[in-house]
């Protein structure tokens, strides 16, 4: 996926120079993670964005050996919700479990892309 590998600017001015440091979306994603996460989870709750399964998630065999979801790192639906995942791996954050209802943990009929 070329968006992931792509680098992202930062830029101010200073004493009338213009200053850049470039990093990746990963290395963003390190500084900003536990922001976007609990803003996140505010208004989706039992869910996690794209970036968090990329760089963030425990690495365990939650993806089908076989399949091919290189571009997709979250958990298959088809076989453990991402609400099931959290809870499992005690990731859900203070009162993030009181805002579930049981359909967040049933399986779903179709996945969704990050793409």
């Amino acid at each position: 996926m070329a968006v992931l590998n792509s680098v992202a600017g930062i830029y101010w001015v200073d004493k009338g120079h213009i200053n850049v440091v470039s990093l990746s979306l990963e290395e963003l994603w390190e500084i900003a993670a536990e922001a976007v996460i609990q803003e996140w989870a505010e208004t989706k709750p039992g869910t996690r964005p794209c970036a968090f399964w990329r760089w963030s998630a425990p690495r365990e065999c939650w993806m089908p050996p076989a399949s091919n979801r290189a571009a997709d790192p979250r958990p298959d639906d088809r076989f453990e919700r991402q609400a099931s995942y959290l809870l499992r791996r005690g990731l859900l954050l203070p009162g993030e479990l009181e805002r579930l209802t049981e359909a967040d943990f049933m399986r779903a009929e179709a996945v969704v892309s990050c793409d």
